[in-house]
């Protein structure tokens, strides 16, 4: 089990027995912890005015990897770890906003014709490599690499309703 000990601003990252009640170890001091998935632990790692930096911590070796958005690219949504992975949504110099995908520390843009996904909100990780993005326009694509744009899935959400998460 993975915990976050502490009380105040920052609390220690540890991997925990649960039969035996103690640490098996300790991955440092964060923020908070936004996400576990398979062998990894998304992190923030400290926050300033401009921003919360985020890393992704492999569980059996202790390393870690700061999270890099792409260059000309800001945040407008927290990292999430994928199977693959961390997805996030960026915005250009022009303002327009995309997905980033990839490698923590190799993040690369992915444009997608008629997708805007909306600013500061995560897309989910979803069965088979698919991501439910939320989209500007309040609806929900459901979005591959692999797919043509003019195939993918799309929801239609009504007011006040939103995707909390996805299972097979």
């Amino acid at each position: 089990m993975v915990v976050a000990r502490g009380e105040f601003r920052y609390r220690r990252v540890q991997l925990w027995d649960v039969q035996l009640q103690e640490p098996i170890r300790n991955y440092g001091l964060v923020v908070s912890i936004r996400g576990v998935m398979d062998e990894r632990a998304m992190v923030t790692t400290g926050c300033l005015s401009s921003g919360c930096g985020s890393a992704v911590i492999d569980l059996p070796t202790g390393e870690t990897t700061d999270v890099e958005m792409p260059a000309g690219f800001t945040e407008s949504s927290a990292p999430r770890l994928t199977p693959d992975g961390v997805v996030t949504v960026v915005i250009d110099n022009s303002g327009a906003s995309s997905l980033a995908i990839g490698e923590p520390d190799n993040l690369r843009p992915v444009t997608v014709d008629g997708m805007q996904p909306a600013r500061g909100v995560q897309p989910l990780p979803a069965p088979g490599d698919w991501l439910v993005v939320p989209t500007d326009d309040g609806n929900v694509a459901v979005w591959r690499e692999d797919v043509d744009a003019e195939h993918l899935p799309r929801v239609e959400l009504r007011e006040g309703e939103l995707v909390i998460g996805v299972s097979e």
